[in-house]
């Protein structure tokens, strides 16, 4: 997860990147594109607070385009 850069001429204090562990990973039956993620998140609340991040998902050197989501 990166947290978005705000619009700023000095520095971004929240800008954030959490790399999190994969724990559990399963194809959908019948599209090997689509697959769900299990993701254990950091035992620290506050290197994640609510708001929206960029999730990439990286396999080798391989990275992903950026999904917005939102956590509350």
């Amino acid at each position: 997860l990166m947290r978005p850069t705000s619009v700023t001429h000095h520095f971004d204090a929240e800008q954030r990147y959490l790399d999190l562990e994969v724990t559990a990973s399963v194809m959908t039956p019948g599209n090997p594109k689509r697959w769900t993620l299990t993701i254990n998140p950091p035992s620290d609340p506050t290197l994640m607070p609510p708001g929206y991040y960029m999730l990439f998902i990286r396999s080798g050197a391989t990275v992903s385009a950026a999904r917005t989501v939102r956590l509350q």
